[in-house]
């Protein structure tokens, strides 16, 4: 059968994704999620929108074509920046 005909089945995920559960932080934060006499610190989420000249760089970098992942230590050149920068702060 062709990659995007319809199939006679439907589509399921296979069994070791379907016996997955939440993880605990996922289950504490679903159990808080809209309650106001909970803050949400449990993903991190900070209570201030993202600054504006952040998000500018985001969609900047968005249309620039930088979409995929990096290296999972970095990018070479920022690590560079920011080693030369703490060592000048911490020698």
């Amino acid at each position: 059968m062709g990659r995007f005909m319809k199939s006679e089945s439907p589509l399921t995920a296979r069994a070791a994704v379907r016996a997955l559960t939440a993880s605990k932080i996922r289950e504490l934060y679903n159990e808080g999620l809209g309650n106001p006499n909970v803050l949400p610190f449990w993903v991190g989420e900070p209570d201030e929108p993202t600054p504006d000249f952040i998000r500018k760089a985001g969609t900047d970098s968005i249309g620039a074509g930088e979409l995929f992942y990096t290296h999972n230590l970095g990018i070479p050149e920022l690590r560079e920046a920011l080693a030369a920068y703490v060592s000048r702060l911490h020698r």
